[in-house]
């Protein structure tokens, strides 16, 4: 999206957007223009009329002689109609009818980057589905001098592109059977960008299973966090997250970790993973984790196919699986608008590869642009699901060599062509495509319509309308409202 400019110019010739999605909200309406930057907001009627006024285009001098503006008074009619330029709802001309990949944004150096650092490859749980491939039958973790020249890679990028922002995650395998890797990493990057404007944060993505004195210790930290994945509730977690040494399911001992976690001050994110098995207790995994207070990021697991199996039979599979999370989705919205005050929605709910506050340009996990990913042996590849594939060197400015990892950009004409469709879709900027590395598998491209579209296109308006009644029920009780 181009910056525009705006003037406090009574004569300006103001449109109003026509990307712009209203739902209702009781005796509000929500707004939410998607390729904007900012969360939805919640305006009264006489807003939105306002905001019609301009849908042909018109002058404040013009709207003034119109019904909705009438009887106002003339610094609120300024200050209202400010207020719809700022959020993206007027602008200075009408917008086109398809979406456009920005080439020069990503051509341009980000101010922040994540890194995903495969720090072992092994863990303690066998899931099904897990992208992670061992390279041998036994533990093999990051070598300390790769590990040390990983680390130090990190830093010299961040020095020499000003970042603003570093995130490192640490992940395997089950990166807390590693935490001598983990402490060696903090203390090394710290070191190096101590005397820099770089902010760091550090991530944990664990299974939850082993929580121990240390890990509390490292989570404590400044800037460290940690993300538990999960299934399921109870016995829809156990269907595929299961201990390598029994068999036996790992929920119970979730549970106790994360009541553990809590007692130390310490909140875990919830990371989960919604299957065909899962979806049916997505509601009963949702009141679990709102009601403890926490966080989550809802994540559709994206199928591994071998090579004989047809791309009908796989969008087949994707098509079961749609139903199957869009009847969960559903009950989980149901529980939360039933329940208006227990959470904060735009804060505790994030859907994966989906963005709300800030549009997308492509990809949600800057795939080819901002992302880092390392496996083991100090590699890189494009996404954490083909870690087995990584070979691109590193050197010591990443964001040189994440180009290098990937054959297509969402610019390529081919891509283009490919996506034909997904840029005049009016939810494009909010799921920037989908997934590259589910769809190539499907349908053997990158940037072609995501096998989860029709899922997209029911979870999102979905979502606004929780939303809405969320900030509702919250303004309502004279709870702050962020957006």
């Amino acid at each position: 999206m181009d910056d525009q400019t705006f003037v406090c110019d009574l004569g300006t010739r103001l449109y109003k957007s026509n990307r712009i999605h209203e739902r209702a909200a009781g005796d509000r309406v929500l707004l939410f223009a998607p390729d904007w930057h900012g969360m939805p907001v919640l305006v009264n009627a006489w807003v939105r009329d306002l905001l019609d006024c301009f849908c042909d285009g018109s002058t404040v001098g013009e709207v003034m002689a119109q019904d909705a503006a009438r009887e106002r008074d003339f610094g609120e009619l300024v200050s209202v109609v400010g207020f719809l330029e700022e959020q993206g709802f007027l602008r200075l001309r009408p917008d086109p009818v398809r979406y456009d990949v920005s080439k020069k944004e990503y051509q341009n150096i980000p101010n922040s980057f994540s890194v995903w650092l495969s720090i072992n490859n092994s863990c303690n749980l066998g899931c099904s589905y897990c992208f992670v491939e061992e390279m041998s039958k036994k533990r093999q973790l990051m070598a300390r001098d790769t590990l040390q020249l990983s680390a130090r890679r990190i830093a010299e990028t961040a020095k020499a592109n000003k970042t603003r922002e570093v995130v490192v995650k640490f992940a395997g395998g089950e990166p807390t059977l590693a935490i001598d890797s983990m402490e060696f990493a903090y203390d090394l990057i710290h070191s190096e960008l101590d005397r820099t404007d770089t902010k760091l944060q550090f991530a944990v993505l664990s299974n939850g299973t082993a929580i121990n004195e240390r890990i509390i210790a490292f989570l404590k930290r400044p800037g460290v966090g940690i993300g538990i994945s999960v299934d399921g509730y109870g016995a829809y977690h156990d269907v595929h997250r299961k201990y390598k040494h029994n068999g036996s399911g790992s929920w119970k001992t979730i549970l106790r970790n994360v009541a553990r976690l809590k007692g130390e001050g310490i909140r875990p994110y919830i990371m989960a993973t919604v299957t065909n098995e899962s979806a049916p207790g997505l509601r009963q995994l949702a009141e679990w984790i709102f009601t403890e207070g926490l966080s989550t990021r809802l994540n559709v697991v994206r199928s591994r196919y071998a090579a004989t199996e047809t791309s009908a039979e796989r969008e087949a599979d994707y098509a079961t699986l749609v139903e199957a999370c869009k009847q969960g989705f559903e009950q989980v919205f149901a529980f939360l608008e039933a329940h208006p005050g227990l959470v904060d929605v735009a804060s505790q709910l994030h859907i994966c590869e989906l963005s709300f506050e800030n549009p997308l340009n492509g990809p949600a996990c800057g795939i080819g642009h901002s992302h880092v990913v390392f496996d083991y042996n100090g590699k890189l590849t494009d996404c954490v699901m083909t870690l087995h594939a990584a070979k691109t060197p590193a050197t010591d400015n990443l964001l040189k060599d994440v180009p290098l990892t990937v054959d297509h950009m969402p610019y390529d004409d081919t891509s283009a062509a490919g996506q034909s469709d997904c840029y005049s879709c009016e939810w494009y900027p909010v799921c920037g495509g989908g997934c590259p590395t589910a769809n190539t598998r499907v349908n053997g491209h990158p940037y072609t319509r995501s096998p989860l579209c029709r899922f997209y296109k029911y979870v999102i308006p979905r979502y606004l309308d929780c939303l809405g009644q969320n900030m509702l029920a919250r303004q309502t009780n004279g709870q702050r409202v962020e957006a």
